[in-house]
């Protein structure tokens, strides 16, 4: 499991701005923290869910991110590029990546209200935003 710490830590190293954007409880804590919660949660599913994975993304062979998924139900619960590679065509390259891991039915994504940077690119990248029974939340919906 150092190999999960690593890559959460290493998509979010270079990205001052994200505690303005992840899970309110965490906007006055350090980065270090918010990764460890990240971790603690897929930790938490990997226990909790049969059938759930956790994917690095490479770009030329180079490791710039992560995302992991639950398959039932299908859920998109964490994701991450490091700063350095989040342009249009990595972005792009990184949701189709992602969609190619679910069956036909498509999948679900819960994001923060707050989080309008990775709200925007959920609907950019075709995703519907719909209510959330979550306070503070949206669902997407591919």
């Amino acid at each position: 499991m150092d190999k999960v710490r690593q890559a959460i830590e290493f998509a979010f190293e270079k990205d001052s701005d994200i505690l303005n954007y992840c899970d309110p409880d965490y906007k006055d804590k350090s980065l270090k923290e918010l990764t460890d919660s990240i971790y603690d949660k897929i930790i938490g599913c990997s226990i909790s869910y049969t059938d759930c994975a956790f994917y690095r993304y490479e770009v030329d062979g180079l490791f710039v991110g992560f995302f992991f998924l639950i398959r039932d139900p299908n859920v998109l619960v964490s994701f991450g590029i490091n700063k350095d590679y989040r342009n249009k065509e990595t972005l792009s390259h990184f949701f189709e990546v992602i969609k190619d891991e679910f069956d036909e039915n498509g999948f679900d994504c819960y994001m923060w209200e707050r989080n309008v940077r990775g709200n925007n690119w959920l609907q950019k990248c075709g995703m519907e935003k719909q209510d959330c029974e979550i306070p503070n939340c949206f669902k997407f919906k591919m």
